[in-house]
């Protein structure tokens, strides 16, 4: 679905999660109200990041969490035709503000063209290019260089 998938004409929105994250349980019904407010416009999956790590590539694709850069928890993406367009990382956001700035995004994403969020492979994330395309430090897209 993200990477290899059949292709939706949808957004797809992760939450990865480890169960004994306390941000990720006092986000959990926040990202369940968003998805319970945008099913017609979005898929919203939620994937265990621990359960994965003990059986990846056992039950299901290697490597998973490595290829598309899960390396903290919580870890919210935002993916447009398979692409990975956004993405929320760990402690990189205010709680209170998560609903806020999760809206924000996918509702960005609804109406722009999929542009890649990573510079190169794994790391270097829009975050630290922020500002580039509006100038005031939001969410920006960074293409392929």
């Amino acid at each position: 679905l993200l990477t290899r998938g059949r292709f939706v004409n949808k957004l797809v929105v992760v939450d990865w999660y480890a169960s004994w994250c306390r941000t990720c349980f006092f986000l959990e019904p926040r990202f369940q109200k968003l998805a319970r407010s945008l099913l017609d416009e979005c898929i919203f999956v939620k994937v265990d990041g621990l359960v994965l790590e003990y059986n990846d590539g056992k039950a299901g694709p290697g490597g998973l969490k490595k290829r598309v850069g899960v390396s903290k928890y919580p870890t919210f993406q935002v993916w447009k035709e398979r692409v990975l367009v956004a993405e929320i990382i760990g402690g990189d956001f205010e709680p209170r503000q998560f609903e806020k700035n999760l809206q924000g995004l996918i509702d960005m994403w609804l109406e722009r063209k999929a542009e890649p969020l990573r510079m190169v492979g794994v790391g270097a994330t829009k975050k630290a290019f922020d500002g580039n395309i509006d100038g005031g430090g939001g969410w920006n897209t960074v293409g392929e260089g």
